[in-house]
């Protein structure tokens, strides 16, 4: 008797418990959705920043402000649409979703229909509650009801496998299309393999020329990793010291104008400029001697940051952060260019990134066995973006990187038996009743209300369980590192299977065994002779915990992700305290949100797991899992069209998805084994074992279950890896006879010579941008003849210049590097087909040394600081250049109040981003050479437009902006306060306008004397120390001298006469000026004759794709 009233007693509790955790949980759900609903159209920054923030060729439609607005297009949106923008792990995750949906719907309705009368209708058992459902009430008497359960069993896993089978195939389909798509097999990175374990003979472009002569096309470009000391550290102490050195920089002039508007107020001046008055004041200063600082006048000298040196900036020396910070990244760049002058001194090591002619040499280079000895050249790597590069790993011994391997698993071997005491603990507090009568400490929860216990029970154990997870990924992260792996991505692969290799264990395992034992305590201590009984009555009814497990995660989980209460709060708690200089500004306000694949599918497999596993064992499972999967879907479907940017350097093109199918058959195992363990411990009235047949059956469904999931498995596994040749050679057949369409004449203009040239494969032309004066010699090697080093010329035709091309020898000790003389000009490409700019990775399609550490060829990052209406900053930016550190006000401001805002990207990226302050573009900014050399910004919404640059490292010479009364931009309303420099590339100009040069030359009006004082008004002067270039468009001849700075241009122009400067297409490759817009220049520009454009006619800028 009192074995059921126990039973009562707990099976009471468990619904109790798992009423209390839906009431809660739906409660917390209904709060974040009821604000996300209520903060998602007045923050598009946290809730819908691809909407805008992209360039145009990736964002998202708008949706309606309305409360429900976002959830129809996030139904209709068909999935595949995010592919482009998203990116295919995105879109598998979402697969994933819908696969599981559609496993749990029809194994809930055969569930529900099949064994919930076989385990609640006559059973005689004294359970209540959600119990009564569970699988150990089937009384001794009518053990054939057991069959129902075998033929579910048997059905869901058919269903399971089935899907499992067709996804893979289509994943496998939809990987090859997006691996095979026209713009990213013209990526140089698809055409790059990294090899990994080269043995020193090998480390060469001669050898390795030679090992791939077989191979169609033969290798365009090798680049050879050397040991490279501690160059890098160089590197980074100098990013540290830039870093710091913007920080005070902008603190300095925070104090500035902090002591200007004192000195406003305490006087009563109303004058906008502080400027005259101090220049009165210093001149009545007694013996100003000319050595003092001018920012001194500004702010005294024992007020300017300081900090001090040695650990932890505690013990140190206390010094002037910026006189020490300026004069160590004089020393560091002094060592680093040191450094670099004798990298040829360092020996190759390990590893080379190899570029062929043609990717089916790529794909097959990947594939084939390279050399005799184990682990040498056996690890290969294609698609390796240099973003998802570890270079600190790429120089480790393959013999060492195999024992790295093996440690890092003793690691989390050693977690693993770690984590399961504390998760062993929480797993027992979901028995809370039961423990608490055996443990006498915890006799006082019996004698509690009963609510204390449903909170305990139900809502304390998930709880708990998910924060002591939360530190898991970074520590896994760091072993992922430490194994040796050469890729971002690859360490997300890895944190995959070992993230979930724990919640499996911790999260359902042990707290199975844990919740289940607990349970069966009491009844074990007072008659152990039944203990094979009391584990299969007692073992189901775990099931309780992950019941509330999986309702508080589905409803809890992602509602809060929808919400992004962290984001939110970090955003807002980094922009107005955190954020203190134009980079930190920068990257809080128009960087978005990015997912961690690596956390994010072991913790939704985790649930299919659960789900799967106690389908049979506990039928309401399955219609938990399919809520849970169902509002998954819509979340994260949401998530990925309007709020998350996946970087295309770290895709993996989908591997994650087969990572998730072995999850999903390890939920078929579990399942299997203790389905056929519940089936050998049933027992009849006369306590023999009655179900012996199924339990054998079973045992056999597990070993088909193996056989399937390792044919599946062997049968997909070259196809998730690499790309068939079959389609490659499609693929070049198709993309040559495009190109042959494209330049009909190319081949009759070819020389013969350069015919031979080409078809050497030996000899190539390289048409790879060239690094800066200022850039250190580079690792590339070409593949050329042992003896030339030639240098062919191109003939300029129909208006292209083309550029000279050098071939350099390659040495025996891994070839020589090209000198500053050597490096090529940039090429004129805009003729030459390819990707639109944003579709793939930048710095590989353009960059020569897309493949080097940064360390080796990186030029200093720019000091970024913001322009002060005092001038504080441009002294700064004086005496930085003075010292010869890069430095800008580009597109940074402050206020009068001492708030820092961007107008722009920083300064070094090699792109323009056009950003949005108050809903209005706040003038044109362009980098200096970028590709058309143009942006437009006529007010309005119209942040994150990106002009792509055809070098990350152009010329630096630029021409700023061409102010006038019919060309210059305005901005409606309150002048901002003031701007910096707006600039317009003189390179990129030229490059943009050379279509202008065949056509009729129009006569263009020259600007009066009035229109150019009053844009003298606004103009300041900035010491550049590009030289002067000149260009003439049309009748305008143009000289490109010291750069000027738009302090206030809203008076300059009336908005009827703004030239409207449109993008012809989505990807901004060209501009149309409108018809009769006159060009105006500055008086420091020299004009041609006057004139008139011709009526009707209009002006095309073509830039280069």
């Amino acid at each position: 008797m009192s074995s059921d009233t126990s039973f009562i007693a707990a099976s009471t509790k468990s619904t109790s418990t798992f009423i209390s955790a839906l009431i809660i949980s739906a409660s917390v759900a209904g709060i974040q959705l009821a604000a996300f609903l209520i903060l998602r159209t007045s923050i598009r920054k946290i809730y819908a920043p691809r909407t805008y923030l992209p360039i145009p060729s990736k964002r998202s439609q708008p949706v309606s402000v309305t409360p429900w607005g976002w959830l129809l297009p996030t139904l209709t949106s068909p999935s595949k649409s995010m592919i482009p923008t998203a990116g295919l792990d995105a879109y598998m995750y979402i697969r994933f979703l819908r696969m599981m949906i559609f496993i749990f719907a029809p194994s809930t309705c055969l569930v529900m229909v099949v064994l919930l009368p076989l385990n609640s209708v006559g059973t005689s058992v004294s359970t209540t509650g959600l119990n009564s459902f569970a699988f150990g009430n089937i009384p001794k008497n009518k053990q054939i009801r057991y069959v129902g359960h075998l033929l579910c069993a048997y059905a869901i896993t058919i269903w399971t496998v089935f899907l499992i089978q067709k996804e893979m195939s289509e994943y496998i389909e939809v990987r090859q299309r997006y691996l095979t798509r026209q713009s990213h097999l013209d990526l140089p990175q698809s055409r790059t393999v990294l090899v990994t374990g080269v043995p020193k003979s090998f480390l060469s472009s001669e050898v390795l020329n030679s090992l791939t002569a077989r191979l169609p096309g033969g290798i365009k470009r090798v680049w050879i990793s050397r040991a490279l000391n501690d160059l890098p550290e160089i590197y980074k102490k100098r990013l540290e010291c830039v870093s710091m050195l913007e920080s005070a920089e902008t603190t300095l002039v925070k104090k500035a104008i902090k002591q200007h508007n004192a000195l406003l107020k305490s006087s009563n001046e109303t004058s906008h400029s502080i400027l005259p008055d101090v220049i009165k004041r210093i001149r009545s200063k007694e013996q100003t001697t000319a050595e003092q600082d001018p920012v001194d006048q500004y702010v005294r000298r024992k007020s300017r940051p300081s900090h001090r040196l040695g650990f932890l900036g505690l013990f140190g020396k206390k010094v002037d952060t910026i006189d020490y910070c300026k004069d160590e990244i004089v020393k560091l760049t002094n060592q680093l260019e040191e450094a670099r002058q004798k990298i040829d001194q360092h020996h190759p090591h390990n590893s080379a990134f190899i570029e062929f002619n043609e990717i089916l040499a790529a794909q097959i280079f990947s594939q084939i066995v390279l050399y005799q000895k184990p682990l040498r050249m056996a690890k290969r790597y294609v698609d390796a973006a240099p973003q998802d590069i570890i270079w600190d790993n790429l120089n480790i011994n393959p013999y060492d990187e195999r024992i790295r391997n093996m440690i890092s698993w003793v690691i989390t071997l050693g977690l693993v038996i770690l984590w399961s005491f504390p998760v062993a603990f929480i797993g027992s507090l979901s028995n809370i009743t039961s423990l608490c009568t055996t443990v006498h400490w915890l006799s006082w929860l019996c004698k509690s209300h009963n609510h204390l216990q449903d909170v305990i029970q139900g809502i304390l154990p998930p709880v708990l369980l998910a924060l002591i997870f939360l530190i898991l990924p970074m520590l896994l992260r760091l072993i992922g590192r430490y194994s040796g792996v050469p890729r971002v991505s690859e360490i997300e692969l890895i944190l995959m299977t070992r993230y979930y290799i724990f919640l499996v264990i911790h999260g359902f395992v042990v707290t199975t065994l844990s919740s289940g034992l607990t349970a069966a305590i009491p009844e074990l201590s007072k008659d152990p002779s039944k203990a094979v009984t009391i584990l299969t009555v007692n073992l189901p009814r775990a099931s309780i915990f992950f019941m509330t497990y999986m309702i508080t995660t589905s409803l809890s989980s992602a509602s809060g992700a929808l919400l992004q209460i962290f984001p939110l709060i970090i955003y807002h708690l980094k922009l107005f305290v955190l954020a203190s200089t134009p980079r930190s500004v920068f990257d809080v306000r128009y960087e978005m949100a990015q997912p961690q694949f690596g956390t994010l599918f072991p913790n939704t497999t985790l649930l299919a797991t659960i789900g799967l596993a106690y389908s049979i064992t506990a039928p309401i499972m399955s219609l938990l899992a399919l809520v849970a999967f169902t509002i998954y879907f819509v979340v994260y479907k949401y998530l990925f069209l309007f709020v998350y940017d996946v970087p295309a350097a770290h895709e993996t093109g989908g591997r994650f998805f087969p990572l998730a199918m072995n999850h999903v058959f390890i939920g078929l195992y579990f399942s299997q084994l203790c389905l056929a363990g519940l089936f050998f411990l049933a027992r009849d009235v006369s306590e023999n074992a009655s179900s012996i047949p199924q339990g054998a059956m079973m045992i056999v469904l597990f070993v088909l279950t193996c056989f399937s999931h390792v044919l599946i498995r062997n049968s997909y596994a070259p196809l998730t890896m690499f790309v068939p040749l079959n389609m490659l050679e499609e693929e070049v057949i198709s993309k040559t006879k495009k190109r042959k369409e494209l330049i009909p004449s190319a081949s009759e203009k070819q020389s013969p010579a350069d015919r031979v040239r080409f078809a050497d494969p030996s000899i190539q032309r390289d048409w790879s941008s060239p690094a800066s004066d200022n850039t250190a010699d580079t690792f590339v090697q070409r593949s050329a003849s042992e003896s030339d080093m030639t240098r062919m010329s191109m003939s300029k035709s129909d208006g292209q210049e083309f550029c000279q091309t050098v071939l350099t020898p390659i040495g025996e000790d891994g070839g020589e590097y090209l000198s500053h003389s050597q490096r090529p000009p940039l090429q004129n490409s805009s003729n030459v087909p390819g990707p639109s700019w944003g579709d793939e990775n930048f710095a590989t399609e353009q960059s020569r040394t897309a493949f080097l550490h940064p360390a080796v060829w990186e030029n200093t990052r720019p000091v970024w600081i913001p322009e002060d209406p005092i001038g504080v900053a441009k002294l700064e930016v004086s005496d930085m250049k003075a010292r010869k550190i890069p430095a800008s006000l580009k597109g940074a401001g402050i206020t009068s109040s001492g708030k820092v805002f961007v107008t722009r990207s920083p300064p070094e990226n090699a792109e323009v981003i056009e950003l949005e302050r108050n809903n209005k573009v706040q003038g044109i900014f362009a980098l200096p050479g970028a590709i058309g050399g143009v942006a437009r910004a006529a007010g309005g919404t119209i942040g994150g437009r990106v002009m792509r640059n055809g070098s990350a490292r152009a010329s630096q010479s630029h021409v700023r902006n061409h102010s006038s009364s019919s060309s210059t931009l305005t901005n409606e309303g309150s002048a901002p306060p003031p701007v910096p420099k707006l600039p317009l590339g003189i390179e990129g100009l030229k490059s943009s306008l050379s279509a202008i040069g065949g056509r009729k030359k129009e006569r263009v009006r020259p600007s009066s004397e009035s229109d150019d004082q009053r844009a003298l008004k606004h103009m300041s002067d900035v010491p550049e120390e590009s030289p002067t270039t000149a260009i003439t468009i049309g009748s305008l001849s143009f000289d490109e001298h010291d750069s000027h700075e738009l302090h206030d241009f809203a008076h300059l122009v009336s908005p009827s006469k703004l030239p409207f400067i449109s993008p012809s297409s989505p990807d901004l490759n060209s501009c149309h000026l409108p018809e009769n817009s006159v060009v105006r220049g500055h008086p420091r520009y020299r004009s041609g004759t006057s004139g008139s454009p011709a009526q009707g006619s209009s002006s095309r800028l073509d830039t280069p794709p």
